[in-house]
């Protein structure tokens, strides 16, 4: 966007009640954490960025809390763009840890973007130094950051988006083998259908012939190797839907 484009973009986005008239005021002539300043353009692109999301964000946690009223603690609640092709700045991450606390959102952890740099199933390639400022941001804006566990190499609160399900599949790989290799056929099946939605290198040449292996070794051959693992990630949703009413014996 132009300059001239973002003026107008803000100016829609107060209109459509994103954000309050005069919000900028606690972002602008002020430093943060690591000498960051957020001048207006940065700001602006950052606000037309996640406006829309951090809305209906709020919208959702008020929710939340209506229906969790008296029922208890409330669950935790994490901001989540981890899936999004362009890597999260510094900037991005510092005015989305401040939002959510403008907004009293309560989120307690905020899972950045890495990029193309890390792929679902895959290990961070690129600089692990920005972990350390991605870390000094989210302390002190009272929040947790969160990465996946292929990527991080700090004490970040573990994004299990990824972890889960292949805890689940692993549990699955080792207890019902022949389930197990029903759900990698069903994925074989699906993968094509999905993968354009997905930022991964993995084929679908490489996943057109599955190896046969002992039982023993389904885990590694599958859930140790990156591209079973984004085979069974990307497609993970469609397959446990087809499978559900079976995964009740997998405790």
């Amino acid at each position: 966007m132009s300059l001239d484009e973002l003026d107008a973009a803000i100016v829609a986005l107060e209109d459509a009640g994103c954000y309050p008239h005069g919000w900028a005021d606690a972002y602008l002539d002020r430093e943060f954490t690591l000498a960051l300043r957020l001048d207006d353009e940065t700001l602006a692109r950052a606000a037309v960025k996640f406006g829309r999301a951090l809305a209906h964000a709020e919208q959702m946690q008020q929710m939340i809390r209506i229906n969790w009223m008296g029922k208890g603690t409330a669950p935790d609640v994490e901001l989540i763009i981890a899936a999004a092709p362009v890597a999260t700045t510094r900037a991005e991450l510092l005015f989305l840890a401040l939002e959510n606390r403008r907004r009293a959102l309560g989120a307690t952890a905020l899972a950045p973007s890495l990029g193309a740099e890390l792929e679902i199933g895959g290990t961070f390639t690129g600089d692990t130094a920005i972990f350390a400022d991605f870390a000094a941001i989210a302390a002190a804006s009272a929040i947790k950051l969160s990465l996946s566990q292929s990527a991080s190499t700090t004490a970040a609160h573990l994004d299990a988006t990824e972890s889960a399900p292949l805890a689940l599949l692993r549990e699955i790989a080792t207890r019902q083998p022949a389930l197990f290799r029903e759900w990698l056929k069903c994925a074989q099946l699906h993968f094509a259908t999905v993968r354009p939605a997905w930022r991964i290198s993995t084929t679908e040449d490489d996943i057109r012939f599955l190896p046969e292996v002992a039982d023993d070794a389904l885990a590694a051959t599958f859930l140790d190797e990156k591209r079973g693992r984004q085979l069974l990630l990307v497609t993970f949703s469609v397959v446990a839907a087809e499978f559900r009413d079976r995964l009740s014996a997998v405790a």
